[in-house]
């Protein structure tokens, strides 16, 4: 609330320091080359970032331009990534069976 809260103060400090955070964990993340029972697990969570990001620029317009109606549309998206997140976190736990057989 307080980030949300500064922001429609005017300061995106907190947005900023989220994006330039997300940016940093993907370059770190796309510099890893993952063994090929990774790869997908790996592609999917750069996308789960990508998105993220997405979103978080997308919070930090609408609430800039106090446009309710952008704000309702990322709840969906946010609700679309947290099942990605979900579904990452089932092929986390295949690829960890697997290594375990």
């Amino acid at each position: 609330m307080d980030l949300i809260k500064a922001t429609m103060k005017g300061s995106t400090d907190g947005f900023d320091q989220l994006i330039e955070d997300s940016d940093r964990m993907r370059r770190e993340m796309a510099a890893i080359e993952p063994p090929t029972e990774c790869r997908a697990y790996h592609a999917e969570s750069l996308a789960a970032l990508d998105e993220g990001r997405a979103i978080l620029e997308t919070m930090k317009s609408a609430i800039q331009a106090g446009d309710i109606q952008a704000l309702t549309q990322i709840t969906q998206r946010a609700g679309a990534l947290q099942a990605k997140a979900d579904t990452l976190e089932a092929l986390r736990g295949q690829i960890l069976a697997n290594a375990r057989e």
